[in-house]
């Protein structure tokens, strides 16, 4: 069973990841395509917002 420090680092990735991506593609897409554009802010939104599965968990 993966230690709580490795699923922090995995989530921490995971969310670098998403925000990489989604700034990658608002980026290309802001002026051709301004609905994926939208997907992608709130993509980052969401992302940026998210503490992790462990985030109601922690005293």
């Amino acid at each position: 069973m993966p230690s709580s420090t490795s699923a922090s680092s995995g989530w921490t990735r995971g969310r670098g990841w998403t925000q990489a991506t989604g700034l990658n593609a608002y980026v290309h897409y802001a002026a051709v395509n301004p609905r994926v554009a939208e997907q992608n802010t709130r993509q980052i939104t969401q992302a940026l917002a998210d503490e992790g599965p462990h985030a109601h968990h922690r005293s």
